[in-house]
């Protein structure tokens, strides 16, 4: 048995799921293929992503390395930190905070509105104007989804309150403000370059391992489909509105993918580090912001790189909204 073989026949001897005789008996009746299409449906089921999540918290997402959080509730004027390592969360404290002067999800530039939906950090400020405190964080508003929805404006920030102890209105602009003590003590208790912060409208709806078994197990069958060409079955995995990141409308995206998979040829697509979390939006429906590492190669390109794909459940499926 060759070295690859026993990778694979070691990999499935490892889970509880597998049963071992079945396996060897499959290997010696039909040889490694058949191994490995066992692999591939144990990757597009529902059941082992059940299993291999086990028993971790996954309120707000699922994330396969270390990342903290910041959940702000615009309702409720807080914000919570909460940290996450090892499937484990921990809510380090809720603060209370001030938002935009007006209700909504911010959708144009001045319309002193705070955004609704999941961004990064993609900056400290340890250098701003006293007005806005001793530091800011900067978040990445607009994301890919806000630009292809229209959505416009910039410079949304986490800050804190005029140094001077000047009196300010019980609003902001569209940024998240906080007490200067609360923005230090955050700060500190967080990674900012490994943080992610989720702004809704109200109390979120929290997701559960159900439903994030069934993105992961969705996006294995999708990958299938991209690895065998088949365009049908691919396309059915994106939304009516679905909207590329070049602008590309669904009927245009699929024009374009099927001048590539005429070509057919073998594919390797392989998929890791995984980062799937709720997307707060004002329609409330089940929104996830999906990353994730792709190494993809083909007899004439290769790729290696983080896919980002904006994602509801329908039923037992997911649709795809949006896609970089």
């Amino acid at each position: 048995m060759n070295k690859a073989k026993i990778i694979i026949t070691a990999f499935l001897l490892c889970f509880s799921f597998v049963n071992a005789d079945d396996i060897i008996n499959e290997y010696r009746l039909h040889g490694e293929a058949a191994v490995i299409q066992a692999l591939e449906e144990q990757l597009q089921s529902q059941a082992y992503w059940m299993d291999y999540l086990g028993n971790q918290t996954i309120e707000y997402g699922y994330s396969e390395r270390p990342i903290d959080l910041l959940v702000c509730d615009k309702s409720k004027k807080n914000m919570a930190i909460i940290t996450r390592a090892h499937g484990i969360v921990n809510i380090d404290t809720v603060l209370p905070v001030i938002t935009g002067e007006n209700n909504g999800a911010k959708h144009r530039e001045g319309d002193l509105k705070t955004p609704t939906g999941t961004y990064r950090l993609i900056e400290k400020k340890e250098r701003v104007d006293s007005f806005y405190g001793p530091l800011a964080l900067v978040t990445s508003y607009p994301n890919l989804y806000d630009d292809l929805m229209g959505k416009t404006g910039y410079g949304i920030w986490v800050h804190g309150m005029p140094l001077d102890d000047a009196e300010r209105e019980q609003f902001t602009k569209g940024c998240i403000a906080l007490e200067n003590d609360a923005l230090v003590h955050l700060a500190n208790s967080i990674d900012y370059e490994n943080t992610l912060l989720i702004i809704s409208e109200n109390e979120i709806d929290k997701t559960n391992r159900e439903e994030i078994a069934l993105v992961l197990a969705n996006l294995y069958q999708w990958r299938d489909a991209w690895k065998r060409s088949d365009l049908n079955t691919y396309i059915d995995f994106y939304a009516d509105d679905f909207i590329r990141f070049d602008g590309k409308s669904l009927a245009q995206f699929k024009k374009m993918k099927q001048r590539i998979f005429q070509k057919g040829g073998n594919k390797t697509i392989l998929f890791s580090d995984f980062e799937i979390m709720l997307y707060p939006t004002m329609l409330g429906d089940k929104v996830f912001v999906v990353s994730f590492l792709e190494d993809y190669r083909a007899a004439n390109i290769s790729f290696l790189g983080r896919k980002e794909l904006y994602l509801r459940i329908v039923g037992d499926h997911i649709k795809i909204l949006a896609e970089k």
